[in-house]
């Protein structure tokens, strides 16, 4: 069996074993882990064989092709991440009559993956979402969607691809089976996400139960923009809008103070994965094709097999396009490279966090986090904070 701190948390040993003899706990960092009812267990290895840690895909970046692009459609890329990729190759599905996978939020707000089957709906996968999504039942209902002959675009992090590419006889599907990864930073606890929502509601006097909407990656005609986006939550009766590293919840996950333990010697960079086509930020755009930056965002994307060439070459028209090498591509990019660096001060994080009961407060925390991280990235990444941390910021 896989050691824990390799485990993606990806969820697929829990589905494709035959005796439904593995469930998931939440740890006391508030990551899902798999645990084994012995009892039940028929050491069959099914749960080994789908792993994508122990089995792994080969890198292929000498079939890569590598893209820098935008939106033409000024309203599509505005409401992205970056440049508006993701919602086009989704729009290419749907009016195929076809079904796409992606994160979403929950009644409750905790990040999920389901799927959508039309245009209207598209929003729910849109964006990105900072949180490690839950995959209960995903693999499994993938392929009953495969077996009756429907198409599917499944879109997550490399570990979680690569874990539904063990799953699925993807030879079988391979004409109905489209695989989108993303540049993933790491994934954060689910657990620090909703104690977020928590003490954020208690700061502005909400219950939180009334949330009613929430948005990452916010960009506008004026304040927010793609390198300094904006978040916002949205109660019944109130509105919470500001750069998102204002708030605590994105300083500490950027910070990789409650980043997934396996993101930290994550398997899955340069490429490493099944997937038929890569996307995410084009961070350095602005210094690698300066005249082709854009405040509203640019993506960058990788196509890595005969289908997703296929696949990008069909809906190419809908982007300004400019190619260039991965090099370049990566150059400044360093998370397609680079797992994630486990923060100096992490466990001086969780160990306090631990300590503050269980009526902590926003500033508490607030606090906690500054404390937590380096003073130059703190001072860096940091504005607008309460009185308490700028005092701390001006102490150190």
């Amino acid at each position: 069996m896989l050691e824990k701190i390799k485990c993606t948390g990806c969820s697929a040993c829990g589905d494709i074993c035959p005796k439904r003899c593995i469930q998931f706990n939440m740890d006391e960092e508030g990551f899902y882990y798999p645990v084994i009812d012995g009892k039940l267990c028929v050491e069959c290895k099914a749960c080994e064989n789908v792993c994508p840690v122990l089995h792994q895909p080969i890198q292929r970046l000498t079939e890569t092709k590598c893209y820098a692009l935008k939106n033409k459609n000024y309203n599509i890329q505005i409401k992205s991440s970056s440049g508006g990729v993701f919602s086009e190759i989704a729009f290419y599905v749907l009016r195929d009559k076809g079904i796409v996978w992606g994160a979403m939020f929950d009644k409750e707000f905790n990040v999920v993956h389901s799927y959508v089957t039309n245009e209207n709906d598209l929003y729910k996968i849109s964006r990105s979402k900072y949180v490690q999504s839950r995959m209960d039942s995903v693999y499994i209902e993938i392929r009953k969607q495969l077996q009756n002959g429907l198409l599917v675009l499944f879109s997550g992090t490399p570990c979680q691809v690569t874990a539904l590419s063990n799953f699925l006889n993807t030879d079988r599907y391979k004409n109905q089976l489209i695989l989108i990864d993303i540049v993933c930073h790491g994934v954060p606890s689910p657990m620090i996400w909703q104690e977020f929502l928590k003490t954020i509601s208690k700061k502005f006097n909400k219950r939180r139960e009334d949330i009613k909407y929430i948005a990452f990656k916010i960009k506008d005609n004026s304040k927010y923009e793609w390198t300094h986006s904006g978040f916002s939550i949205e109660w019944k009766d109130d509105k919470y809008i500001d750069y998102a590293n204002c708030s605590w919840y994105e300083n500490g996950f950027l910070g990789n103070l409650y980043v997934r333990p396996s993101c930290h010697s994550c398997e899955f960079k340069n490429l490493k994965s099944t997937s038929d086509i890569t996307i995410g930020d084009f961070w350095g755009c602005d210094k690698v094709i300066p005249a082709f930056n854009d405040r509203n965002g640019v993506s960058i994307l990788f196509t890595q097999t005969d289908a997703g060439k296929k696949l990008f070459g069909d809906i190419s028209n809908k982007f300004e396009v400019i190619p260039i090498s991965v090099e370049d591509a990566c150059r400044y990019n360093y998370r397609i490279t680079n797992p994630t660096p486990k923060a100096d001060r992490r466990n001086f994080f969780w160990e306090n966090y631990k300590q503050i009961n269980n009526e902590r407060s926003y500033d508490q925390i607030d606090l906690l986090i500054a404390k937590s991280l380096k003073p130059k990235y703190a001072l860096k990444l940091i504005r607008h904070w309460t009185n308490k941390v700028r005092k701390y910021m001006d102490d150190i």
